[in-house]
């Protein structure tokens, strides 16, 4: 039957015309029954993984075919190729169903929108990486339903061809997360050039069979032994509780019946007014509080549309725009969560639920912690009553950091015996990168220092290197930048100043080159997601993730690559002397991204400071329902708003347990630190209020820093 329906398909690929696909992979169908004449056959081909433009082509020959099979056979989406870790989940979220491996996970959820299959296993979090922001985008662009969630312990290996020697290696390549996720361990490897492939699994297959023994890849145990490729390294991630959860999705929306009980988890997304009023946030979380409703998580994530609201109408000052996701410990057929939902929708402009599904209670901790370690870390963290302490006293605070050198740092010349021409400002990038950009508009006339990684440029500041860092912190389009919300905890710099940057993606390449002759696409691997949907129109282009766009370019102009073209800035092109072979390339116009000044001291403010400042938090909460919306409140009851939330996986304990209906502490969540931006100045004795009120709840907190709110004359409404 497999054989038989691809051949049907590659005789519908060789058959339909481009034109035609690209209308068929856009159509959408939102319906509760399938279209009349929809082929029900797999588009998997035998070690392949789905493209867009087969499953549109496919499609496109739906009226010739008229199959008789009504029935979307018994299958799951995922995205990657086999042997990858999403297709591991499907195996654990749908054990009796067809793993069909997707190229990229927009085409898991077109297979499903489409009837081909009847569940999709998409990765939505990571302890480690966070949120996977290209899935929640993907949640509001169709019409589908979270049924399910699940966890596994993700264990990272070095694999390459055998024979091939560790010290053989001069490319490693991977999905960009995985990669991110064994930073510390390439860092250790200089010289090695990351490449991005499409999954985990597809990385050991082109070093497989493309016979790359200069090359390894980053991937699962079973996808190197499924393509016949050694181990060089195990465990290579950068912390051993490296747990992705993954969410399950279907066509109809799951309704637990009111006798189920089962512990369920409910997932919505809303926007809050653009108007001035103070605390709407809070009141939007009220209404699960007032309802002894838990929150689990809580995502923000700037509406692509219009990122940038001005703060008030009297101000020059600009903040992002976001929607919310939250998850609540609650179903939906019981008549408390059902009212929460109708009170929210007094408030939120808007606000769709993005599915009720019964919570992963033990799938999260598989091959990870046995029922004496489960015993174990719930001792740990509601901490022991013999000694008199409190639970919420018994968690302890993230350790201080002990930075791993990425480079020898030497102190600097004492501030009185340096001659700068101005106040040297670290970056990460070469000459050319948005952020020098930033760094010059944050600090004018400033010398800028350029780094090689973000963790270089805390290092720089904290050995007296630099006077100043700036570092991104959110992009309109990618998100939070998790990797500097982790410094910021790790290091003691000082949030002293933000400033935003219109980033606009250039292709760039030698002079004389045209389009027609590039074979590879080299970029931040940020700024190749940024371009992904122009990338895609590329056939056969291989893109490759280097430290930073303008490093992108200088690597091209050094080596006089031909075939190769640069995602960068037109700063970039000028410095190193390419060309534009086209501009403005991001998938969306509003490609917007915030940064950070850091210092080491703090900013002193004032009380009679008329400017509007921003204060930046991080705390932790204990594991008792509602705790969030208290520690919430204590900035809503002084009239103090919220701009920006944002919840991180705690990296060194990124699991808590609860008890379910069936026994005690036999499941698990991701438990968190929140981030915080409050429009506030230190100085008021309301924000100290606040803040000392809010130390009464939270068992570890830390001010990153109050600085003035970005002002820009370009964002007055």
């Amino acid at each position: 039957m497999k054989a038989a329906w691809a051949a049907r398909a590659a005789d519908a690929v060789a058959s339909t015309s481009r034109q035609g696909s690209d209308r068929q992979a856009k159509r959408q169908y939102s319906g509760s029954q399938p279209p009349s004449k929809l082929s029900r056959s797999s588009l998997l081909r035998s070690g392949s993984a789905l493209t867009s433009e087969a499953i549109a082509r496919a499609l496109g020959r739906q009226e010739e075919n008229n199959l008789q099979d009504r029935v979307s056979e018994n299958r799951v989406a995922y995205q990657g190729m086999p042997g990858a870790f999403s297709e591991q989940a499907a195996r654990q979220a749908c054990p009796d169903s067809e793993p069909t491996p997707c190229e990229h996970a927009e085409m898991a959820f077109q297979l499903l929108t489409q009837w081909l299959v009847e569940r999709a296993v998409l990765p939505i979090e990571n302890a480690q990486g966070g949120s996977i922001h290209a899935v929640y985008d993907l949640l509001m662009r169709y019409r589908l339903h979270i049924v399910g969630e699940v966890s596994m312990d993700v264990q990272h290996c070095l694999a390459a061809r055998p024979g091939v020697r560790r010290e053989d290696v001069k490319r490693v390549m991977s999905h960009p997360n995985a990669l991110a996720q064994c930073s510390s361990y390439l860092h250790s490897w200089p010289g090695v050039v990351r490449e991005t492939a499409s999954d985990t699994a597809a990385a050991a297959k082109a070093v497989a069979q493309q016979g790359l023994r200069d090359s390894a890849a980053i991937a699962s145990e079973p996808a190197a032994q499924m393509y016949g490729l050694e181990i060089l390294d195990r465990n290579i991630q950068d912390t051993s509780s490296n747990i992705t959860r993954f969410i399950v999705l279907a066509r109809d929306a799951m309704t637990p019946a009111p006798t189920d009980t089962r512990r369920f988890k409910t997932s919505i997304v809303f926007s809050l007014p653009g108007d001035e009023e103070s605390g709407q946030l809070f009141k939007a979380l009220s209404v699960f509080a007032l309802r002894d409703i838990d929150m689990t998580k809580i995502e923000s994530r700037p509406q692509k549309s219009q990122p940038i609201a001005s703060a008030q109408s009297n101000l020059l000052g600009q903040r992002f725009q976001y929607l919310f996701y939250v998850d609540f410990a609650a179903s939906l057929s019981d008549p408390t969560a059902q009212n929460a939902l109708r009170h929210l929708q007094e408030i939120a402009p808007f606000m769709r639920v993005l599915g009720t599904y019964p919570l992963d209670e033990m799938a999260s901790m598989a091959g990870s912690l046995d029922n004496s370690a489960m015993q174990t870390l719930k001792r740990q963290l509601m901490g022991s009553r013999s000694n008199g302490a409190s639970p919420a006293a018994s968690i302890e605070p993230p350790a201080e950091p002990v930075p791993i050198p990425a480079a020898p740092i030497v102190p600097a010349p004492l501030e009185k015996e340096r001659k700068p021409a101005g106040l040297s400002v670290a970056y990460q990038g070469m000459p050319g990168a948005y952020s020098e950009m930033a760094a010059r508009k944050a600090v004018a006339g400033c010398e800028p220092l350029p780094c090689d990684q973000f963790e270089v440029a805390f290092q720089a500041l904290d050995g007296w290197i630099a006077d100043r860092a700036v570092l991104p912190i959110e992009n309109s389009l990618g998100g939070s930048i998790h990797a500097v919300y982790d410094l910021l905890i790790r290091y003691r710099a000082h949030i002293v100043g933000e400033v935003t940057v219109d980033v606009n993606h250039q292709l760039l390449a030698l002079p004389g080159i045209k389009l027609s002759d590039i074979t590879r696409v080299i970029s931040h691997w940020q700024a190749l997601a940024q371009v992904d949907g122009y990338l895609r129109a590329l056939p056969g282009v291989v893109r490759q993730a280097v430290d930073d766009t303008a490093g992108a370019a200088e690597l091209i102009a050094k080596n006089q690559w031909r075939d190769v073209a640069a995602v960068a800035s037109v700063r970039a092109g000028e410095l190193y002397g390419l060309e534009t072979l086209d501009s403005n390339i991001q998938d969306n116009p509003n490609n917007i991204t915030r940064f950070l000044l850091l210092a080491r001291d703090p900013l002193i403010t004032q009380p009679n400071d008329k400017r509007q400042f921003k204060t930046s938090i991080v705390f932790s909460m204990p594991e008792r329902a509602g705790q969030l919306f208290k520690a919430l409140s204590v900035f809503a009851l002084r009239g103090i708003d919220l701009t920006k939330i944002e919840s991180r996986p705690l990296q060194s304990r990124p699991l808590v347990p609860f008890d379910t209906p069936s026994a005690p502490a036999r499941g698990a969540r991701f438990n968190y630190l929140f981030h915080i931006d409050i429009l506030a100045n230190l100085a008021d004795e309301k924000a100290q209020n606040a803040l000392r009120h809010l130390q009464e709840i939270a068992p570890f907190m830390r001010v990153l820093g109050c600085y003035p709110m970005y002002v820009e004359a370009h964002v007055r409404k």
